[in-house]
């Protein structure tokens, strides 16, 4: 690792570095779901090749069977959600919870329109994220020299507490529409801390907005923990997972003033014709049931 590079996020981080592996993973299909050319600089920079698995049995263990199969479904959801914001002109995006995202050098997003104003067509991307996880991700960005395909700007802040004023100081224009997308966050909050998080990204939505979400709440937590029980790597993710959100995803948006449109994730295995992909075995089709109302974009 170059001596400039800050060593790997540890903690909740590493999960970002287990994302990463998954989305590598599927650079190497005939079929991918997309095609990350970031994501590989990260394993390497952490120690890897073509994925970074710290723990043992990595093809027994049910976790790495589930990410393996889900995360590709997951990115490419997210990735079209972002993509159909943009043709609706909501040009400004948030990533909460970032972590080694790299949909700002991957995804074809709007130009600037020649003599329009300053914000107009040109997408920006903010990115908000622990400083640890971004501190390494901007060095390995520099290091390599990696070009985003968007104006970006990253945002050193925890979630639990007040990160609004750096993203306002990011740059951020509360009067204009914005793309919000929380993949992999709500898991890792307790219900007042999710209350907390949407009453503020509400305060900060333009009429138009929208928000995605992986939904989590106390029975997913449960079931979901089920299925993965005995996988090695539980041991390390178990002490980070919390009870996410209140009661069903319907009912807490529409608490914060959104109205939600659930996605089956199985309906979303079919149509890329990855039906198997959620379903390598008794557990992770155990996990796919109990994340199956999982994937929210709500409207203000």
């Amino acid at each position: 690792m170059p001596r400039s590079t800050p060593p790997p996020p540890t903690g909740i981080g590493l999960t970002a570095l287990l994302t990463a592996g998954a989305r590598v993973a599927e650079n190497i299909r005939l079929d991918p779901l997309y095609r990350d050319h970031v994501a590989p600089l990260f394993l390497e920079s952490a120690g890897a090749r073509d994925t970074w698995w710290p723990f043992p049995g990595r093809e027994e263990d049910a976790l790495w069977r589930w990410l393996n199969g889900y995360i590709p479904l997951r990115t490419r959801f997210f990735d079209d959600y972002l993509l159909d914001a943009g043709r609706r002109g909501r040009h400004q995006v948030v990533v909460l919870g970032a972590g080694l995202d790299t949909r700002a050098f991957r995804l074809p997003w709007p130009c600037p329109a020649p003599g329009g104003e300053p914000g107009d067509r040109a997408a920006t991307v903010y990115e908000i994220d622990l400083p640890s996880v971004l501190d390494f991700k901007e060095a390995v960005l520099t290091g390599r020299r990696g070009r985003p395909r968007c104006a970006r700007a990253a945002v050193r802040a925890d979630l639990r507490g007040n990160w609004t004023s750096g993203l306002l100081a990011a740059g951020f224009r509360p009067d204009l529409p914005t793309a919000w997308l929380a993949e992999g966050l709500a898991a890792h909050l307790g219900p007042e801390e999710n209350d907390r998080l949407m009453e503020s990204v509400t305060r900060l939505s333009a009429p138009g907005s929208r928000f995605a979400t992986e939904y989590w709440n106390s029975a997913t937590l449960r079931s979901w923990s089920e299925a993965m029980e005995g996988a090695p790597s539980m041991d390390f993710l178990r002490p980070h997972l919390r009870p996410g959100c209140r009661g069903e995803p319907e009912e807490w948006f529409a608490a914060h003033g959104w109205q939600a449109d659930v996605h089956a994730l199985t309906e979303l295995a079919h149509t890329h014709l990855r039906p198997r992909a959620l379903a390598s075995g008794p557990r992770t089709s155990a996990a796919a049931r109990a994340m199956n109302r999982a994937l929210v974009v709500a409207a203000t």
